[in-house]
C-alpha cells in the first residue's frame, strides 16, 4: 500500500512536470506602461474644489478642478462699467453730430435765401458772408466730434478685448481634462494655490497599455513594427492570461539589460527595447510584469 502511494505521487509529479514543460517559454519580458498626461492650470488661483480623486476615470472636457474666480469677476464687472461709460459718450457725440447736421441744414437754407436777396439788393454781402462762415464753423465742429468718436471707438474696442481676455480667464478657472484616462496621482488639494506650470494631477490613458519589453540581439530579426504577438500575464491563480498585442516601437540603439528583466536565456549585456500595444480589459495595470511570445499570435 505504501509503495502504491509512492508510485501515485511520482506519477502525479511527472504528469505536472510534463504539463509545465509543454507551456511555451516567453521570448521577452517587461512591464506595462502608459503615456502620462499632467493637468496644469493656465492661470493662477486658489483651488476651491477637486471633482476627481486618484483612481477615477475622466472624460475629455470634464471639469476636474475649480479655481477661485472672484478677482476675475470683479475686473470683468469693472470693465463692463467702463464699456457702458464709453458707449454713452459715443452716443452723446453722435447726437451732437446730428445737432450740427441740423444746424448746417438751417444755415444752408438761410444762405440760399440771402443769395437771392443779395441779387435783389435786399441783403448785404456781410450778411451772406456771416452765414457762410457759420456753416464752415458748424462743419468743423461736426468733423471734430466725428474724429473724437474714432478715438472713442478705438478705446471701446480695447475695452471689449480686455473683457474677452477676462472671460477667457474666467473659463480657465475651470480646469478641464484634455483627454480621457484615469487619475494616477493628485499633487495639489483644495485650498492650495495653483499656478501655471505646476501640475494639479497626473493621469494616463489606461484603456490601452504598452508592454515595454527587451529582446536580445539574436532576437532582433524577429521584431517588426506592426507584427502581432501574444502577451501573457499571471492571473493570480497560477495560470497565464493571454492578450493579443502588436509591436509599435523598436529602439534604434541597444542598451544594457535592466536588472529587473529576466529572460529564458542567460542574461546578455546588451538588449533592444520594444513596445507592444495591448487593449486593456481592466486586468492590466501600469508597472505590472508581462511576457511576450513572438510566434504564438494568430
Amino acid at each position: 500500500m505504501f509503495m502504491r502511494k509512492i508510485i501515485i505521487i511520482l506519477l502525479v509529479l511527472w504528469f505536472m512536470g510534463a504539463c509545465n514543460s509543454s507551456e511555451p517559454q516567453a521570448d521577452a519580458y517587461g512591464n506595462f506602461e502608459s503615456t502620462s498626461l499632467y493637468i496644469t492650470p493656465e492661470i493662477a488661483g486658489k483651488i476651491l474644489e477637486l471633482t476627481v480623486d486618484e483612481g477615477d476615470k475622466v472624460n475629455t472636457g470634464q471639469v476636474i478642478a475649480l479655481l477661485d474666480s472672484t478677482e476675475v469677476l470683479i475686473k470683468l464687472e469693472q470693465i463692463h462699467h467702463q464699456i457702458q461709460a464709453v458707449e454713452a459718450g459715443l452716443i452723446a457725440n453722435e447726437a451732437q453730430a446730428a445737432v450740427y447736421d441740423q444746424q448746417i441744414a438751417n444755415l444752408e437754407t438761410d444762405q440760399h435765401r440771402l443769395a437771392n436777396l443779395l441779387m435783389d439788393g435786399s441783403a448785404t454781402q456781410k450778411q451772406y458772408d456771416d452765414v457762410t462762415a457759420a456753416i464752415a464753423l458748424a462743419q468743423k465742429q461736426k468733423s471734430a466730434v466725428l474724429k473724437h468718436n474714432i478715438r472713442i471707438g478705438a478705446e471701446l474696442k480695447g475695452l471689449k478685448s480686455q473683457a474677452d481676455l477676462l472671460r477667457l480667464s474666467l473659463a480657465r478657472c475651470q480646469v478641464k481634462s484634455q483627454s480621457q484616462g484615469q487619475v494616477l496621482n493628485i499633487y495639489q488639494r483644495c485650498g492650495e494655490i495653483a499656478t501655471p506650470g505646476k501640475p494639479i494631477l497626473r493621469m494616463a490613458y489606461t484603456d490601452t497599455l504598452y508592454l515595454r519589453a527587451f529582446a536580445s540581439g539574436d532576437q532582433l530579426p524577429r521584431l517588426q513594427i506592426g507584427k502581432k504577438v501574444m502577451v501573457q500575464i499571471d492571473d493570480g491563480l497560477g495560470n497565464l492570461k493571454s492578450y493579443d498585442g502588436m509591436i509599435t516601437w523598436i529602439a534604434e540603439e541597444a542598451e544594457f539589460t535592466p536588472k529587473t528583466i529576466q529572460t529564458r536565456h542567460e542574461r546578455v549585456n546588451l538588449v533592444y527595447a520594444f513596445k507592444v500595444k495591448v487593449a486593456n480589459d481592466g486586468s492590466l495595470k501600469m508597472g505590472m510584469p508581462g511576457e511576450v511570445l513572438f510566434t504564438q499570435a494568430q
